[in-house]
C-alpha cells in the first residue's frame, strides 16, 4: 500500500492518564478524526469525491472519515509527574493552567502524568488514493501547526510541529495570528515546563478573569490586574457578569460587604451598575463549577442542554521552541467560526442561494453556539438566570486586547503592586508590547 510519513517535533508535554502503560502517547485515534474534520472544512463538503470516504458514505463534517490509515510511532518517551508533592498535606501542589491533580493523593488511579520525547515522532499514513494523498500532504502540516493535542490542549499542552524536507518546523502563519516570544526557562524538563506554563497562565488570566494576587492567606494584596474582558464588555455597553453574581448570590455575605467598601471605584469590577449583565468569561471556555474561595462557596452554571457542558476556549495557545533552543514563540490561534471561513461570494448569497448550495451549513460557528444562551447560576440555595452575550467574536476581542496598551502601560493599569510580583508586571509589559506592535490582525482594521 502506498505510504507517506511526517516527522513531528514535540514542543510541550502531553497530559496522560496512566502514562507508563504501552501506547500512552499521542494516539492516532485522537489525531485522525480531528484531522478528518479539518480536511473536510478545508476542502468543502461538496468538493469531496465519495470514494475518498470510508464506505463511500457522504456524511456531515463531524462524522466524516477519510479512507486512509494512520499510525504514530514515538521513541524514548519520558513520563514524569506534573505536580510537586506537598509532603505536609500529602497532596499535589497546584500546577499552572492545570488543576486536575490538585487535591489528589499521590499514587491514586486518577493521577495524570506528563508524556514527552525529544526524538522526532513519525506519523505514518497508508492511502491508496493518489489525489487524497496529495491533499493530506498539503494540509496535515498546517493542521498540526494550528492545533495541540489531548488534555488542556487549548492552554498549550501537547504542542507539535511537522518538520519539513529542509529540517525546519512548519509554523502557524504569523500574518494571521498574534504571537509573542519568551526566554526559555532554565532547569530540567520539569522546571522548564513549569516556568513556561506559569508565564502562559499569567498572560491568559489577563484575557479572561484578571489577576488578583494575594499573600499571607489573603491578608495582603500583591497585585490587581483588571481583566481586559471586563473592559471589552464595557465597550460593548454590557455589564461584567461577576458584579451580578456577587450582588445576587452574596449580597448579605460579610466578605462581599467588606470588598464592596474597599473597592469603591464605580468603574471597577465590584460596584454594581444597572444594565444587562452577560456571562462574558464563559465565552473564553465554559466553567460549570467555580470555587469562590473568598466566600467559601462554589458557583455552578447549568446550561439548557448538556452539549454546552464541554464548551472549550475558542483560543488555542501554541508554544513553539524556536531554532537555537533559547526562546519560545507563543502563538494565539482563534478557532474561527465557519461564518468567518466563507468566501466573499458566499457571504453575499441570499438565504435561498445558500440553501441551494449547502453553504448555510457554514453559518454555525463555534462562537454562535454559545451566544445568547441562558444558564442557571447558583451558589448553595440561591440561584439566578443569566445569559451569555448576544454576540461575541474572539478575533475582535484579540484585536481589542492587542491595542489596549497603545496609550497606557501595564504598570499604570495595575497601579500599586508588591515587589514580589514585579516579575509579572515586567512579563506582561513585554508581552503586550509585542502584541501591540502587531495590531491589527483581524476585524478592527
Amino acid at each position: 500500500m502506498p505510504r507517506q510519513s511526517f516527522q513531528l517535533f514535540q514542543h510541550t508535554p502531553l497530559i496522560h492518564f496512566h502514562a507508563q502503560q504501552p501506547g500512552a502517547f499521542l494516539r492516532a485515534t485522537e489525531v485522525k478524526p480531528r484531522f478528518d474534520r479539518y480536511l473536510a472544512q478545508q476542502l468543502g463538503t461538496n468538493a469531496i469525491p465519495p470514494h475518498w470516504l470510508v464506505g463511500f458514505a457522504r456524511q456531515d463534517n463531524k462524522a466524516m472519515a477519510f479512507n486512509y490509515r494512520m499510525r504514530i510511532v514515538a521513541q524514548d518517551v519520558q513520563w514524569f509527574d506534573i505536580n510537586e508533592v506537598d509532603t505536609n498535606r500529602k497532596r499535589f501542589r497546584p500546577y499552572p493552567a492545570f488543576f486536575a491533580n490538585t487535591g489528589t493523593e499521590p499514587g491514586s488511579d486518577d493521577v495524570k502524568f506528563f508524556s514527552f520525547t525529544k526524538k522526532p515522532v513519525r506519523v505514518v499514513i497508508d492511502c491508496l488514493i493518489p489525489e487524497l494523498r496529495e491533499q493530506i500532504n498539503k494540509h496535515f502540516p498546517t493542521f498540526v501547526a494550528t492545533n495541540n493535542f489531548m488534555t488542556r490542549k487549548t492552554k498549550g499542552f501537547g504542542s507539535f510541529t511537522v518538520i519539513d524536507a529542509t529540517g525546519s518546523d512548519v509554523l502557524p502563519d504569523g500574518r494571521k495570528h498574534y504571537s509573542f516570544e519568551l526566554d526559555r526557562p532554565r532547569g530540567d524538563l520539569q522546571a522548564e515546563f513549569k516556568g513556561l506554563f506559569e508565564y502562559i497562565d499569567v498572560f491568559y488570566r489577563t484575557l479572561r478573569s484578571g489577576l488578583n494576587e494575594k499573600a499571607d492567606r489573603g491578608a495582603t494584596d500583591l497585585m490587581y490586574f483588571k481583566s481586559l474582558l471586563f473592559k471589552f464588555a464595557i465597550e460593548q455597553k454590557h455589564q461584567w457578569d461577576k458584579r451580578e453574581m456577587r450582588r445576587e448570590l452574596f449580597l448579605h455575605d460579610r466578605k462581599f460587604q467588606e470588598v464592596e467598601r474597599k473597592r469603591s471605584d464605580p468603574k471597577g469590577t465590584v460596584q454594581y451598575n444597572s444594565g444587562t449583565p452577560y456571562l462574558y468569561r464563559d465565552m473564553m471556555g465554559l466553567a460549570t463549577s467555580t470555587s469562590w474561595m473568598s466566600y467559601k462557596a462554589t458557583v455552578k452554571k447549568d446550561p439548557p442542554n448538556q452539549d454546552l457542558n464541554r464548551y472549550p476556549s475558542p483560543l488555542t495557545i501554541k508554544p513553539v521552541l524556536l531554532p537555537g533552543g533559547n526562546r519560545y514563540r507563543i502563538y494565539l490561534i482563534p478557532e474561527l467560526g465557519k461564518e468567518e471561513e466563507m468566501t466573499s461570494k458566499e457571504k453575499k448569497m441570499t438565504s435561498k442561494e445558500k440553501k441551494m448550495t449547502n453553504v448555510e451549513k457554514k453559518i454555525t460557528s463555534v462562537e454562535k453556539k454559545m451566544t445568547n444562551v441562558e444558564f442557571t447560576v447558583s451558589a448553595g440555595s440561591k440561584a439566578i438566570r443569566m445569559k451569555t452575550p448576544p454576540e461575541f467574536s474572539i478575533t475582535k476581542y484579540l484585536d481589542y486586547a492587542a491595542k489596549f496598551f497603545r496609550e497606557r502601560s501595564v504598570a499604570d493599569h495595575v497601579g500599586r503592586y508588591d515587589r514580589r510580583v514585579g516579575w509579572k508586571v515586567r512579563l506582561l509589559s513585554d508581552i503586550y508590547s509585542q502584541l501591540t506592535s502587531q495590531y491589527p490582525k483581524y476585524n478592527d482594521q
